[in-house]
């Protein structure tokens, strides 16, 4: 008759101790699901790997924008400064801290997440942030007294 053969991937036997694996060798007989399962890529792993490389791509070239882009009213709080302030605020040097530290966490998002995931410690990757952005996020607060000159 017309059949279908099986192939064993892995070259071994189908039997275990006394009983013996039979199989219908005709057309549409519905063969058992795969005793030795081939590992798929672990989706999640994939979905985080995804969202990082955006959102770090994305902080990236919003600093860029900010600061070669001249797109200042990006900056909260300073378009509804009043004009005299404005004069005494040195916006290029804010604008490349501000380009500074969103590049540096989104640089820090992307390695990070390919460091975690080398390392197999995935659920470390939202401490990661977590710790990472508020601490560089106070930094920027601190650091920008020093182009305020009101």
């Amino acid at each position: 008759m017309f059949g279908l053969k099986c192939v064993d991937l892995y070259n071994k036997s189908r039997m275990t101790g006394d009983c013996q694996v039979r199989f219908c060798e005709r057309f549409g007989v519905k063969f058992p699901l795969p005793t030795r399962l081939v590992p798929l890529p672990n989706i999640k792993r994939i979905y985080m790997e995804i969202i990082s490389i955006i959102t770090g791509i994305f902080l990236i070239t919003i600093g860029m924008i900010i600061k070669h882009g001249k797109m200042y009213y990006l900056i909260a709080g300073y378009n509804t400064m009043p004009k005299e302030k404005k004069k005494k605020f040195d916006i290029s040097g804010y604008a490349s801290l501000i380009r500074n530290c969103l590049v540096l966490i989104g640089t820090i998002i992307i390695a990070g997440n390919y460091i975690l995931t080398y390392l197999e410690l995935l659920k470390w990757n939202q401490f990661l942030i977590i710790f990472s952005v508020p601490g560089i996020l106070s930094i920027l607060l601190i650091k920008r007294k020093k182009y305020d000159k009101n």
